[in-house]
Formats: C-alpha cells, structure tokens, sequence
C-alpha cells in the first residue's frame, strides 16, 4: 500500500501526544459514525474487516498464536471496546489486557466446507460495548494445510491496518522472542487530537469550503428507481462481481491521462461518472473515494480507523468532449483532495444534505484505484494465499474497485460491490460491462461526448437491436383488412359481427351493407389515395362506413360530430377529403363550409334493397402502402397534424392484436373509445379478424359504475379503457365490480399506476394489459400483461406486438443497456407513413433507422423516455417534455402522483407547474377518499416520503380529475390552485399535544436552539447523527417509550415523530420559557495527491444508510 502524501500548504499542526486514560477518551470522527450506525441498525457483519489465508506447509499454531496476542498487547485498539457514558455518548474503553484465543476446527474430514465456515466466521456480528472486537480462527484441512482467519471490526482498523498486522505477525511467527510492548503512541491519542485539531477556526474555515464546493451538488443517486429502497432497519444485502479491463484499453488510460496532465485514477473515476450520469439521467454525480487519513509519519504504523471517505463532485453538464471531462475531475478531485483532513461525518454537518430512508447522505456510489497488486501476508516456512470472501452486505449501493490484476500483461481488475436489494445479478453484470465497454468507447474517441460514448459491449448490442426489439414477424400483406374480413364473414356468415343501436348484425350482413356502401363510393370516385371524412357517431354506422372505405381502397377519415364544427371543417379541408359520409343532410349542412361532397346514409338509394352485384366484394383497389385512414393529432405548434397510416401497417396490427389478446369467436369486445380516437380501430378490426362480437357502448360514456352493469348485461369479455377511467374505476369497485364473464382488461394511453393494478388483481381474475402505442406506430405497439405489482411503482409497456420493434437509443442513437434510460423509438409494420402534407415535421419524427436491416428502414422518435428491464421488458420514464425542471432539479411529475395515491385518502391524482408571479409552481389535484384530509396533512405526507423539491406549493382537491374525450387527464380544466395560503405549514409551529411539547424541548436543548417549531427538520436544524443519539436516549428518560433509532431517521419533524410515538399526553402549562412556535479547483502538482487516491481499499468505505 502506497505512502501518504506530505502536507505541504497546510498551516502548521500540533504534534500527536499520549493521554491520560483516565479521562474520558471520545471517539474518532469516524469511530463515532460507525457507533452510532449500529446504534441505529443493531450488530451486523457490514463494517467487518476481515482476513483469510490459505496456509501450507508446517504450520507452528504456538508461534502463530504467540504472534497473536503480542499484536493484541502491542496495540491498544485491539483491545477497545465503546460503551455508552451516562449522558448516552459513547467513549473508548480499552483493556489492560486481553487473551485472544486461537480455537482450531478440525475439517480434515471435510474441507469442502472450509470456504463455507470461513464465510461464518467472517460474518458473526461484533457487539461493540462488550467486545471483543478482533478474533481470530483456524480450520484445519490437512497435516500441513490449514485455514487461518483474522476479522474486525471497522471502528478499530482499516485495511492499511490489516497490512501493519499481518507485516508484525510474520516478524513475531519467525523470532520467539520479539517485542511486545505496547507502542508509545495509540489510536486513542489519535482521537483527542483530531478533536482538537478539527475545533474552532479551523474547522469552521473547513466547513465552509465544503459547503462552496457542494453547494447544490445532487446528494442522491437514483440507481434503480423501480425499486423501493429499505426504510428499516438492518444489513443491506450485497454481493461482489469480478471483470477485467484488458491491457490495451489501460494503456489507452495511461496515455489519455498524460495527455491530460491527470492520473489514469481520474481518467477511470470520468468514465464512472458518466455511466451513473447516463444511469441516472443526471448531470451532476457526487462519488466517494476513501483516503488513507494517515497524514502524519507517526500514523503509519497504528492499528485504528483512519480511512476517510472524500465526496468527489463531477459535473457533465459543461464537458463537450471526454477529454474535457477529464479535465474537469481533475481539477474537482484535486481540490476536494487538498481538503480531505475533514472527516466525512463533518462534511455531511456543514452541508447537511436532506437525509432518506435507505439513502446514504451525500455519496451513494464509491470509486477506489490501486496501483500496485494487493501484497500477499507472508509467513516464514509457509506458502500463503489469500482467500477472497463474497460479501453478504453492501456499505453503498455502488462501490467499484480497480486495482492491477499482477498479471505481466498490465491488465487491472475491477471489483464491483453492489446492493442486491437494489440490483439483481443481471442488472450489476450490465452496468459491469457498460462501464468496461464505457472505458473503451472514451480511450477510442476522447473527443467525443460523454452523452453520446456507447455503453453497450458488441454482444449486448447484437441483441438490444435483435431479440429484444423484435419479437415477432410481420403479418404477410397478401390479405389486407377488407379481404379479412371477407374471409372471415366466409367462415362464420351467421356469427353477430356486430352489436349496436338495439340492433345484432352478423358477418355476412356486415360484409354485404359495407360492400354496397364501397361501391356507392367508387362510384363517386373514391379509390386509393382517396381521403373520406366519416362524421359518424359510435355505433354500426360508423363501423360500416369505415369498412366501405377500406374496401373501396380508399382511406377514412374519422370526425367525432360532438366537437366544435369550425374544427371539424378545418380538419376536412386540411385533410383534401374527397367526400364526407354523414347520418343525414342535417349533419351534412352544418358541415358545408368545408365544400366537400356529402353522402347521407339516410339517402334513398342505401334504403333500396341490394341486387347480388352491390352486395359482392369489390376488386381489391389499395395496395398495402396506401392510405387506410388519418387521424389528426395535437400538434406542439397547436395546429393539429394529420397521420397517415396505411393499409399494410393496418392489416398487420389488426392480426397482430388479434393474435396477442388471443381473440376467438367466443369473445365479446366491447367498443368504447371515440371515433376519432384510432382505439376504436383496435376494438372493431382485430375482433372482426378474429370472429369475435363487438358491442358498441351506446353514447354519451357512463361512469364506472353504470359500465359495469352495461359489462355484466351484455356479457362483455374483453374491454379496452383509457388508464384514467379504468384507475377511476379501480378507486370504485365496491360499488362497480367487476363482471364474472371479463376476461381480459386492456388500458393504456396514460401511465399505468401500480396501486390501480394491485386494486384491480385484487379484485378480480381477469387479466390486466397495459398497452402502449401512439397513431404514428398504428394504435398499440407493446403490451405487458400485469402478473405482480408494485403499489408505489408504475406498471411496465413490456414487449413488441409482433412486425413492431423498439429500441432505447442514447443521444448518438446507440442502443443503451438494460437499466440505462434513453429515447425509445419504434419502428417494423406498424410505423405510419408520415404527416400528412408535413414533409418538416414527418422527417423531425420519422427518422433513418441507425442500424437497418433493410434499405430505407426507419423509425419514429416517440418522444417518451423509456429503459429496459433486464429481460427486455420496457418500462416508460415519462415525456421528454413532460418532465418539469423547477430550481434546477428534473421532476417527474409521476413521482408526486404516486407519492399522493398512497396516502389512504387519495383516490387519484394529478401533477404540474402552475404560474406565480412569472414563476413555475408545483401544484398537484387530488380527488379524496376522506373529505377530512386536508392539503396540509398531505403535503406532511409527502414531506416523509419525498424531497422537499417535490412537495408541491399548493395541493386542491377537486370532486373528480376532468378527462379528454381520449380518456386522459384534461389539465386545462382543472381549477387554479389559492397560493395565498401558506405554503410551510397548515397550522402553527407551536407544540399543541403534550408529546409534540416534550419533543420540542429535547430538540431545542440538545441542539442549542432559542426554538423549535413542530415541522422543522432536525438535520436541517443542525442535527447530526451524536445529537440524535442524545435525542434518542432523553425520548426514552422522558416519555417512557422506546423509539427505534431508525425511527428518528424516518420521522425527522416533531410533528411526525409525536404522530409516530403515539403517546399524547395533554399540553403542560406553558413554562416560562416555553419555545415559540462548485468548487474552483487550482492545478496542483499530481505528486502532492496522487498516492492519497490509492490509500484504502474498497472494504474501508462506510456511509449512513
């Protein structure tokens, strides 16, 4: 392990002397963070140290035991223990002395369990007041064979320290007679000197650099955010996975860093940022690198915990190229480097961070490099080798480690520890990889933008464009839809095809009414390119006019007659609509200004009987690239654009669908949507495919309730429902349940909450699809059935239908691995042909295909952000432009909502900004469950399970969230939100319960505060993690209950924290003093830091969690 560097620049500091034990001796910094973390999350393996060796050979057990207890009596730290003083603060307690046993286990019988045992031993938990904190164990597997195993507790040694002992063992193995009296100097003089040191002035001065430096620094790390994080107490699982980066890519390394007057430490450290940038969808990271803390010659050879852990902030935002990324971390590490004295502990004070459940403060991932090999211990007259233990926990949800392999070819390998209960298996090997592959992609083109380097290894991206995005093959074109159909009214000419208007309609009568209606139209010159307007309420007229269109190889256009006539004439001027299908001349006049022709299906000559001539099937007039139909689309600009959609996208989806939802003529679809919504293609065109009976929903749309009688009346078994009615009628389905006879559920067009998807598997046994498409890529495009979800987490799009593919592509149109969020675009049989007459904006959307299998191949940008699961299940993120970016931070307004559905009160909500003053405000529409639940109870909801940033200013409750025609959200209708009111708190911050007054008096005393009002945050108070521990040990004195520490962390207002406790007790008359309510970073010379980056290894880390 390399020297620690000198301190040259730094004022002048008082030697390190001995002191008295007699006094009450605190802990280090670090000590005391280590303490209290087990305080809060009780013993557990997780800041274990520990050793095993192999050793071969004549091992001497009473030498090896000798070398032992001489490092024991040697070392006062090996002999502490840390029990709590009567005021509750902890202190070091060494022994005079202690006789550490040597227990020996015979496994000469069954050394295969000798990684097994060593992996039990390592992981017994230390108790820190009792002790002792070091033991030590043999395993015997043979004569000369043998198992030997060292651990500790982290608040007693470091990995350095491990080095220091294992160096002092072999010197005391080989010479009997070695000295073992204790060293002048011991980690406890360490302690109070550090104390002192870091006092006054100084640390004041110090703090305030940190505060500069991190000043709106993102103290959070969204690695998984589909996961929950732990909000209890206890060890967080984790596991370790090994790789390698090669020699040549190292080189690359070494020779970019020289280039760059920086260390290959930070060249690696660049490339980790950017993939937790991409990751995350950041462009700002804070990592963790540990130092050795051993700033003074006399540290090096102590036994303690030195290593601190240093928060390195890496800003992408201002780097155009890699290189200049580079640059950047240097000039950021070098100065957070020049600051590393201040002990993590009080970085997280000065900056006091808003602290999470299941969150680190500050730093969430860590980032160690090594350059020199790990020496292997050696002992006289034995080969050793070092053994390496799996972890079981994990420190910090990410923490990469690279050191050189020792291998002659100049390799390194990378060691990445990992919360399991963040990121399976998979997930971690990925994100292994894409940083492997990130390495490699920055050394080939520095120049390049970090954004835009490729994540994906060759064989990962062979399969992100193949198995992943394309599921299935498209449908042969040989059969459009009308000859589907036709081959269908064939098959089952007596099935009913169609139930509407009181009236059942069977496959041979649909087939004859729309072939006479085609004809009728070819007649009047509709044919292929041929636009028809079909201003038609839902119902069989509508389904049968759209039919005649499609036969008579023209295209359709559908115009809902409830929307304001200057838009529908708009809609068919802009469209060139050679003919207009209306109900009667009544409908057709009001729509004259369009000066398109009209066709009245209450003309005489559709009311005549049909000859055999009119009732047969046309000849075939499209060809699969021409016009079935355009449906018109809100436009950005707010002119509406118009999406052509051919008959060969149709016909495939029409199969496709059918296919997927396993449609038969045993089915009964329901018809909801609008005309003028493309659904409505999805509920007539597949079940007719299909031979299913489709029942159009009589107008105007009923609530839930009244839909689940017209459900259960007519027997419906399949029904496709906008994402806001269905989750209307999931917060109802006491009062509208849901009918025997559904069998499959569809929704979509929204985010899917998964709170509605467990409501409704809860109550009932039909399946749940959450369909995603837009008009582009012809209606549905991917559909996940819900087998399981997570209440707080929204439900995923999942796969292709088949003859579609997705693809999640970066800035640079690279795939991008599984768990990294990109843009999703699709593409296959379903993509529509453009925009009608908007050449602009179909090449804006409709893009050249990065990677094509065939000529002239294209996909569309959809606009949504999306990942993949590691299956290849896609899971969206939101708009693009949906996302909100309020005071610098990215807000995705789904968050809030989820956030706000859990509370028991709230049936459904909704999220936005709102204008203030020219200024953006958050603002959410609740519809309650509980009329008492006020906006002020919500908002202290949130507060316990979100970031302040996202809480909003104003919460209004509203009888019901307003819905488009298209069943989404109307936001437009929603009413303003009175930001007259106070946007803190709904009540006075003056304690109104006995408990809330108890509270607030042990906050104001312990912290030293005048006050202390009821929904202040104690971290924000200056509260730290010693505090707390006083908080903790008076809660108990004074109001006789026990508060899990952990508790404290969760409920960090004493609002919150009394509502917790529980025991309310009438106010006390009021005393007399009653309480009232980026861092500018010179270029330092590289030698002054350079071996500080390499000082710890990666077990040395530690953090709050």
């Amino acid at each position: 392990m390399s020297k620690p560097a000198s301190e040259r620049g730094r004022p002048r500091t008082p030697a390190i002397t001995p002191v008295d034990r007699s006094d009450h001796v605190p802990l280090s910094h670090a000590q005391q963070r280590l303490w209290f973390l087990d305080r809060l999350t009780g013993p557990s393996a997780t800041y274990n140290v520990h050793i095993t060796v192999r050793l071969r050979g004549p091992l001497d057990r009473a030498a090896l035991h000798r070398a032992l207890r001489r490092a024991v009596a040697r070392h006062e730290s090996l002999r502490t223990t840390f029990p709590a003083g009567p005021t509750g603060e902890p202190r070091q307690a060494p022994a005079a002395v202690l006789d550490l046993p040597l227990p020996v286990t015979d496994l000469t019988d069954r050394p295969e369990q000798a990684l097994a045992e060593a992996t039990r031993w390592a992981e017994e938990p230390f108790d820190l007041q009792a002790g002792p904190l070091v033991r030590a164990r043999l395993a015997e597997l043979g004569p000369q064979d043998h198992l030997f195993g060292l651990c500790l507790h982290h608040a007693i040694c470091d990995g350095w320290s491990i080095e220091v002992l294992f160096k002092q063992l072999a010197a005391d193995y080989a010479e009997p007679d070695g000295r073992s009296a204790p060293d002048p100097l011991q980690y406890a003089d360490f302690a109070v000197w550090q104390r002192a040191v870091l006092s006054g002035p100084r640390l004041d001065a110090a703090a305030d650099w940190w505060r500069r430096y991190l000043d709106a620094a993102p103290t959070f790390l969204e690695l998984a955010p589909d996961r929950p994080r732990r909000a209890t107490a206890g060890p967080v699982p984790g596991a370790l996975l090994l790789d390698r980066i090669d020699p040549e890519t190292m080189a690359g390394v070494r020779a970019l860093a020289r280039s760059r007057s920086a260390t290959p430490y930070m060249v690696l450290l660049a490339a980790y940022a950017t993939l937790l940038a991409r990751r995350t969808e950041s462009t700002s990271v804070l990592i963790g690198t540990p130092v050795a803390g051993r700033s003074r010659p006399e540290l090096e050879e102590m036994v303690g915990f030195f290593v601190n852990t240093v928060p390195i902030r890496v800003d992408l935002a201002g780097a155009a190229s890699f290189t200049e990324l580079v640059d950047q971390v240097r000039d950021s590490a070098l100065a957070a480097l020049g600051h590393d004295q201040v002990p993590f502990d009080r970085i997280v004070d000065a900056v006091r961070p808003e602290r999470r459940p299941g969150h680190s403060p500050l730093v969430q991932a860590v980032f160690t490099m090594q350059h020199a090999p790990a020496a292997t211990p050696q002992l006289a007259g034995l080969s050793v080798e070092t053994i390496q233990l799996a972890p079981s926990t994990a420190k910090f949800d990410l923490d990469l480690a690279i050191a050189p392999s020792g291998t002659a070819d100049g390799g390194h390998q990378l060691a990445l520890g990992y919360d399991s209960s963040l990121l399976d298996h998979q997930d971690a090997e990925q994100l292994l990889a894409g940083y492997r592959q990130l390495v490699r992609s920055a050394v080939a083109a520095p120049e390049c933008d970090p954004r835009r380097l490729e994540l994906a290894p060759p064989a990962l991206r062979t399969a992100l464009l193949g198995d992943f995005g394309r599921p299935g093959p498209a449908r042969p074109v040989d059969r459009l839809l009308p000859d589907l159909v036709a081959d269908r009214a064939a098959r089952t000419p007596a099935a009913v095809a169609l139930a509407a208007d009181g009236r059942e309609t069977d496959y041979a009568t649909l087939n004859a009414e729309a072939n006479r209606l085609a004809h009728l139209l070819i007649a009047r010159g509709v044919g292929p390119e041929q636009l028809v307007g079909v201003c038609l309420p839902r119902g069989a007229g509508f389904a049968r006019a759209v039919l005649a269109v499609l036969k008579a190889g023209g295209g359709y256009l559908p115009l809902d007659p409830t929307q304001p006539t200057a838009r529908l004439t708009g809609l068919l001027t802009a469209a060139g609509a050679r003919l207009l299908i209306a109900a009667d001349r009544e409908s057709a006049d009001r729509l004259a200004a369009a000066g398109v022709p009209a066709l009245c299906l209450d003309a005489p000559e559709l009311s005549e009987t049909p000859d055999a001539v009119a009732a047969s099937d046309p000849p075939r007039r499209a060809a699969p690239d021409n016009l079935a139909y355009v449906i018109y689309t809100s436009g950005s600009t707010g002119t509406p654009k118009g999406v052509a959609v051919t008959h060969r996208s149709l016909a495939n989806h029409a199969q496709a669908i059918a296919d997927r939802y396993r449609l038969t003529g045993a089915d009964r679809v329901l018809q909801f949507a609008p005309v003028a919504f493309d659904v409505a293609a999805e509920e007539l065109f597949p079940s007719w495919v299909a031979g299913a009976r489709v029942t159009v929903l009589p107008e105007p749309t009923p609530p839930p309730a009244p839909l689940a009688e017209f459900l259960a009346a007519e027997r419906i078994t399949v029904a496709n429902l906008p994402a806001g009615y269905w989750q209307r009628w999931t917060t109802e389905l006491d009062g509208a349940p849901v009918p025997a006879e559904l069998r499959l559920l569809v929704t979509g067009s929204e985010r899917v909450d998964g709170a509605a998807a467990l409501a409704w598997r809860a109550a009932t046994a039909a399946e749940l699809v959450n369909a995603y498409g837009l008009t582009e890529t012809t209606i549905t495009a991917t559909a996940h059935t819900v087998a399981a979800a997570d209440p707080d987490l929204p439900v995923p799009v999942g796969h292709p239908i088949d003859g579609l593919h997705a693809l999640v592509l970066d800035a640079a149109l690279h795939p991008v691995p599984p768990g990294t969020p990109g843009d999703l675009y699709l593409g296959g049989a379903g993509l529509a042909r453009g925009y009608l007459d908007r050449p602009g904006a179909t090449a804006e959307r409709f893009v050249p295909h990065p990677h094509p299998r065939t000529p002239g191949e294209r996909l569309h940008r959809t606009g949504d952000r999306a990942r993949r699961a590691s299956d290849g299940t896609l899971v969206l993120l939101g708009r693009s432009d949906e996302q909100i970016k309020l005071r610098g931070y990215r807000i995705e307004p789904a968050e809030i909502q989820a956030a706000l559905t859990g509370h028991p009160a709230v049936a459904r909500a909704v999220a936005g900004t709102w204008p203030l003053n020219g200024e953006p405000q958050l603002v959410a529409h609740v519809v309650l469950t509980d009329p008492t639940a006020t906006p002020e109870a919500l908002r202290a909801h949130l507060a316990e399970h979100l970031p302040p940033y996202l809480v909003p200013r104003a919460i209004v409750p509203v009888p019901d969230l307003p819905l488009t025609a298209n069943g989404k959200v109307d936001l437009r209708a929603l009413p303003a939100p009175d930001f007259s009111r106070p946007a803190d708190t709904g009540r006075p911050g003056t304690p109104c319960s006995g408990t809330e007054t108890v509270l607030a008096t042990i906050w104001r005393e312990v912290l030293g505060l005048d006050g202390v009002g009821i929904h202040d945050n104690f971290f924000d108070l200056g509260g730290n993690s010693l505090a707390l521990a006083t908080v903790h040990r008076r809660i108990a004195d004074e109001l006789g209950v026990t508060v899990p520490m952990v508790a404290l962390y969760q409920f960090t207002t004493v609002a919150a924290l009394a509502g917790h406790v529980g025991a309310d007790r009438p106010a006390p008359a009021a005393p007399e003093s009653a309480p009232p309510g980026t861092a500018a970073g010179g270029r330092r010379r590289l030698a002054d830091r350079r071996n500080r980056l390499t000082a710890a290894t990666e077990e040395e880390t530690h953090h709050v969690r």
